[in-house]
């Protein structure tokens, strides 16, 4: 019995796969504070709701 776990959060290397980013523009975009994570134990995460705010602010900001 096959479930449908929708993702509420990327780590590094789910986030860099879906938005085809480098590892390191992706620690350099949190390191700069426009892109939001969390820290669960010694694993970073980025919420689904950062990730969209970081990718709208991104095509903001380029236009």
């Amino acid at each position: 019995m096959a479930e449908n776990i929708e993702i509420e959060a990327y780590d590094i290397k789910s986030f860099c796969k879906a938005y085809n980013v480098s590892r390191s523009f992706v620690y350099a975009e949190m390191k700069s504070g426009r892109l939001k994570f969390v820290k669960v134990g010694r694993r970073t995460l980025i919420p689904k709701k950062y990730a969209e705010e970081w990718l709208y602010n991104r095509g903001s900001a380029a236009a």
